[in-house]
């Protein structure tokens, strides 16, 4: 994958809400990786928060509804929730909070 590349890596939806996950391949050598949810509610503008920054390349990102919670799963363990009720993104560990993008994902999200 080239520097300065995003790929989707899965789509769910929990109620009214739409999700999705996008990697990016990083302009550096150290943690070439960045993981990134993207969320909407219902006609809401999507938001975006970083919940990953990894040395490789993985796919293998998971989304489970707990109650009212959405659990972000990946290869290294939980890195994240996203609460239905408040439309709050908690990272477990490096990551971001969410922030506006505009347009579809990953919209100006990396740039």
């Amino acid at each position: 994958m080239s520097e300065g590349t995003a790929i989707p890596v899965g789509n769910w939806r929990f109620g009214d809400c739409e999700f999705q996950v996008w990697q990016f391949k990083n302009y550096t050598a150290l943690e070439p990786f960045n993981d990134a949810l993207f969320v909407r509610c219902g006609a809401n503008r999507w938001q975006a928060a970083c919940f990953d920054i990894q040395d490789v390349y993985r796919l293998g990102i998971k989304l489970h509804q707990d109650g009212s919670h959405i659990l972000v799963f990946s290869g290294r363990g939980d890195r994240g929730e996203y609460n239905l009720e408040t439309h709050v993104f908690t990272p477990h560990g490096a990551g971001s909070p969410l922030a506006q993008i505009v347009g579809e994902p990953p919209g100006n999200y990396w740039r």
